[in-house]
């Protein structure tokens, strides 16, 4: 079972289309992508959520590398709808000399 997310962010709202593109980019930290995961909700003003997609880290963990991208299916979703989405994972690295908890020993 994975925890809940503590981590929300909006995107930009496209007006006026039956056929929305965003374009937008999102990143945040993770401390544990193997148990993670990232929802995807896709709203309208009008008729509220239109559906949802998950995708667990852990199966992007397992991507060549550490990227996805395509179609996905929106769950609970009418009619049908999906969204192209590309996920990408990035591994961050301090810079030189910079000193971490672990390395100094507190």
């Amino acid at each position: 079972h994975l925890p809940e997310p503590t981590d929300c962010q909006s995107g930009p709202v496209c007006r006026n289309t039956a056929t929305p593109q965003w374009r937008a980019k999102s990143s945040f930290l993770l401390e544990k992508p193997h148990k993670e995961r990232v929802k995807i909700t896709v709203k309208d003003k009008n008729h509220g959520c239109l559906g949802t997609f998950t995708l667990h880290l852990s199966d992007l963990l397992l991507a060549e590398n550490l990227t996805m991208e395509g179609w996905h299916q929106l769950d609970a979703s009418f009619p049908q709808g999906s969204v192209w989405i590309r996920f990408e994972l990035r591994v961050l690295v301090p810079p030189r000399g910079v000193e971490t908890l672990m390395d100094s020993g507190s």
